[in-house]
Parts: C-alpha cells; sequence; structure tokens
C-alpha cells in the first residue's frame, strides 16, 4: 500500500473520529442545558377568573428556600433539594404574584377592592410526584392592617405524569384552587356587606300591646 494512500485513510479516519466526538458533545451539551420554566402560562388570558368580587393582592412572602431560582423538590419528609437544570425563569415571588394577579384581574380596577395578603408556607414538588401549597391569606379594607377575614389554605395533588412541565402544571392548580377558595371568602364578605342594615335607617319600633 501506498504512503499517499495510507496518509488518505488516516485523514479519513481522524475526520470520522473528530465528527463522532462533536455529535457526542452536541449531545451531552444538550443533555445537561439547563431548562427554565415560567409559572404563569405565556398565552394572554389563559389564567381568568369568573368572580367580580372586589379582591386585590397587596403583600406576598415566601419562605427562604423558595427564593432560590432552582425548583424545590423534597426527597423523604424532611430533605428539600434544588432541582438540577430545572429553574424558573424568573424569581418564584414574581411569577406567584403576576399569577394571582392574572387571577384576579377583574377586581383590579375597582378602587373599592378589599385587599388580600399571602404568605407562602410551602410550595413544592417531591420525588413521589405529590405537589403541596400551604399559605396563609387574610383580607382587609384597602388602607387598613385589621383583617376582615384570614384563614390557612393547606391542598396537595399529585402530579399528572412525571417530569417537570408536569410540577408546573399542578404548580397552577393549586393555586387556582386557592383563588377559587379565598374568593369564596371574600363573596361572602361582599355579601354580608351587601346584607347589613345602614345605620343611618331609623330602628323600627313597635309599641308594646296596652
Amino acid at each position: 500500500m501506498s504512503t499517499l494512500t495510507r496518509q488518505g485513510q488516516r485523514l479519513v479516519l481522524g475526520g470520522m473520529a473528530l465528527c463522532l466526538l462533536g455529535l457526542l458533545g452536541c449531545s451531552s451539551n444538550s443533555a445537561t442545558a439547563t431548562r427554565y420554566y415560567l409559572l404563569t402560562d405565556p398565552q394572554p388570558g389563559s389564567v381568568a377568573s369568573n368572580s367580580a368580587t372586589p379582591l386585590s393582592l397587596a403583600e406576598l412572602t415566601l419562605p427562604m428556600y423558595l427564593q432560590s431560582r432552582n425548583m424545590a423538590v423534597v426527597a423523604g419528609t424532611t430533605q428539600v433539594r434544588g432541582a438540577r437544570g430545572h429553574r424558573w425563569a424568573e424569581p418564584l415571588a414574581d411569577g406567584v404574584r403576576r399569577y394571582l394577579e392574572d387571577a384576579l384581574a377583574p377586581a383590579l380596577e375597582d378602587a373599592s377592592a378589599m385587599q388580600l395578603d399571602v404568605a407562602i408556607r410551602h410550595l413544592h414538588g417531591s420525588e413521589a410526584g405529590r405537589v403541596v401549597l400551604d399559605l396563609d391569606w387574610r383580607i382587609r379594607e384597602r388602607g387598613s392592617d385589621k383583617p376582615l377575614r384570614s384563614g390557612r389554605f393547606d391542598d396537595s395533588i399529585q402530579q399528572d405524569g412525571p417530569g417537570y412541565e408536569a410540577l408546573v402544571l399542578a404548580h397552577r392548580v393549586l393555586l387556582q384552587r386557592f383563588v377559587d377558595h379565598v374568593e369564596g371568602a371574600a363573596g361572602g364578605l361582599a355579601n354580608q356587606k351587601q346584607q347589613a342594615p345602614s345605620s343611618e335607617a331609623p330602628a323600627m319600633i313597635e309599641k308594646p300591646n296596652s
């Protein structure tokens, strides 16, 4: 075999090796690439409330472990870890606030709206696929610190399928359940106000029978 032929074979084999390494490199980068998720649906109008109850979001707080951009997943009963390669596209507090504001949007233009304060205790998934939302809430008059009604919302669901897309969807379902719950409470307050007798109306006093 001539020297030129051998050199040609080496060049071909070397090129194939480089191509193979390139493909492996691309595959490896794809497998380890960080993925980012939005809590809110990017399609406008996809989150909507059917309630006309005047309620707007005011204060929102999250615990320290939810202030990381990594999605929180519980392993066992006490261990919380950030999902490797799976992150929120924005601080979770921003995503939760926008979701709740979108859900309460019909009431936001009402200047007489009651205000909603939310303090989240837990919002995360688990290795078993169970997703939890645990929070304290209160409703108050605009500009007042005195609560008209308060409570705790604690709910969990099994995510619909494996993976982090399903985890995000489960977060949305739980937040919407909370919106429905607190709007029911606000609606009850609004009905009480409508049914309460006016303080300006004269009292009806019957004369006792003689």
